[in-house]
């Protein structure tokens, strides 16, 4: 039995790897934060794929978790990606266009590997992914008390970046603080159920300081997105949330208080943080003229779209992405693409709201589901105005939390269908999707290796899309040089 499990534990060992890695310790390999986390996470997809062919029992587990996705859902995806080929092939740099959809057919393997183990591995899977929560929180709560103690003791220019520590812009730290923050207290619910009070309270600490980080870097996006998936999950499971709703106002609270006091203790933790122009904060003054291109783009090429990451192959690249989930598919994949990603959505967030209802905990756990739930939430409202769907870190919580939702409402069975297509489908797919990834890859992780990468130009801005260098169609850009 334990060998059994044993592939799927490894998953787990990754995940738990990769994640804090992402986003509290920079390794270094890259002369940027952006394209470090973009090489790991093709690391982590490149490892899952290899798992599923060499490990049985592993690729069972994923087969019978497919066998869970009704066939209309099956045909939907693949007309999406039929698209996503057509549109490739019209756009000016075909190799671009199809390495962004062997990424997404990669990170939905991903989901539903992360599906397939929760459902076998069932509350343990919870109880490893709540303590690398916990860790993530807790380490943050460290870096910020340090910090606070350094300027206490007089300590002069300090480096204000510390508190947001492997992110290259404070807005991508935002995104990650999307997924998180609705999860903020589920460790802290998890030590309450278990009556480790001392915990419970060290837990909370953390994730008022969470709350804090967010109200120190002013992402509004975020804070409006939290409030409408809070609501949501309120009127949705009212009672049923009690404790997960009297806790993320005991933490929002916490946190703004602690952002108070230091406002006051130490006035030069605002000056150096809030009011330093290296945070690059935006707003949303900027979002007009870039919903403005995505539309001329969606007028002009309604169907097929201008082609997958092209939306900044323009002249001149106003950012890499619309900043607009939506406007960023409909301009690059076309309408058809976008209108039918959509209502999928909508139809999925019905039947995992009707589940999520209707489930019961497991082994006196907490409900977890509805909390990711929120997650999602907060992201999917999160993503219309930033690009929650663009950044590395927030693609892997993609694949994490909507895998791990999967995992809980609808578990994979022990028996497998006998409709074959979609398992020889996803296994074609995946092969594919890997040789064009590891291609794309492969050039600049050897400039790593072998130390030659050149530096990010300071006299120019990046537009961040799968590299940070996402002008992809600009006289020697990566995929010029690589075409």
């Amino acid at each position: 039995m334990m060998s059994a499990r044993m592939p799927s534990w490894l998953l787990v060992a990754l995940l738990v790897v990769t994640l804090p890695v992402l986003a509290i310790w920079p390794l270094g390999i890259a002369s940027n934060l952006y394209d470090e986390k973009r090489m790991l996470l093709v690391l982590l997809l490149a490892v899952t794929a290899l798992l599923l062919a060499i490990a049985p029992p592993l690729r069972r587990l994923w087969q019978s978790q497919v066998d869970t996705i009704p066939r209309g859902i099956s045909r939907t995806l693949f007309v999406v990606l039929v698209l996503g080929l057509l549109s490739s092939s019209r756009a000016v740099l075909p190799h671009a266009s199809v390495t962004e959809l062997a990424l997404w057919v990669l990170l939905f393997t991903l989901m539903i590997v992360v599906a397939a183990v929760r459902a076998q591995l069932r509350h343990y899977f919870d109880h490893v992914m709540i303590a690398m929560l916990a860790l993530i929180f807790v380490i943050n709560l460290m870096v910020t008390s340090g910090y606070v103690l350094q300027a206490l003791a007089g300590v002069r220019d300090l480096d204000f970046r510390l508190l947001f520590v492997n992110f290259s812009h404070l807005r991508f730290f935002n995104e990650f603080q999307g997924w998180t923050l609705p999860l903020a207290v589920l460790p802290a619910l998890f030590a309450q159920s278990r009556g480790w009070m001392i915990l419970r309270g060290l837990l909370l600490i953390a994730a008022m300081n969470w709350w804090m980080l967010l109200y120190l870097s002013g992402g509004r996006g975020v804070l409006v997105a939290l409030m409408i998936a809070i609501a949501v999950m309120t009127l949705l499971f009212r009672g049923t949330l009690k404790q997960w709703l009297k806790l993320q106002i005991v933490s929002a609270l916490g946190g703004l208080l602690l952002y108070l006091v230091l406002t006051i203790v130490i006035p030069e933790f605002v000056d150096n943080v809030i009011r330093n122009p290296e945070l690059l904060r935006g707003s949303l003054s900027g979002r007009a003229a870039l919903w403005q291109l995505a539309l001329s783009m969606i007028l002009e090429h309604p169907l097929l779209g201008v082609g997958p990451m092209h939306y900044a192959c323009v002249n001149p690249a106003l950012a890499g992405h619309p900043h607009n989930a939506v406007l960023q598919i409909a301009a690059e994949w076309g309408l058809p693409a976008s209108l039918l990603i959509s209502g999928l959505l909508l139809w999925l967030f019905t039947r995992a709201i009707q589940r999520a209802r209707k489930q019961c905990t497991e082994y006196a756990d907490i409900d977890i589901a509805p909390m990711l739930l929120a997650s999602i939430i907060a992201s999917v409202v999160l993503a219309q105005v930033s690009g929650v769907i663009v950044t590395p870190i927030s693609q892997l919580m993609l694949a994490l939390i909507g895998g791990w939702l999967w995992g809980i409402l609808i578990p994979a069975s022990n028996g497998m269908s006998k409709w074959r297509m979609p398992h020889t489908f996803w296994s074609a797919a995946i092969a594919a999707s890997m040789v064009v990834l590891i291609g794309v890859v492969s050039p600049l992780w050897q400039d790593v290796i072998n130390g030659t990468i050149a530096p990010p130009d300071k006299s120019r801005e990046f537009k961040p899309h799968f590299w940070i260098d996402g002008e992809i169609c600009r006289d020697g850009s990566f995929w010029r040089v690589h075409q």
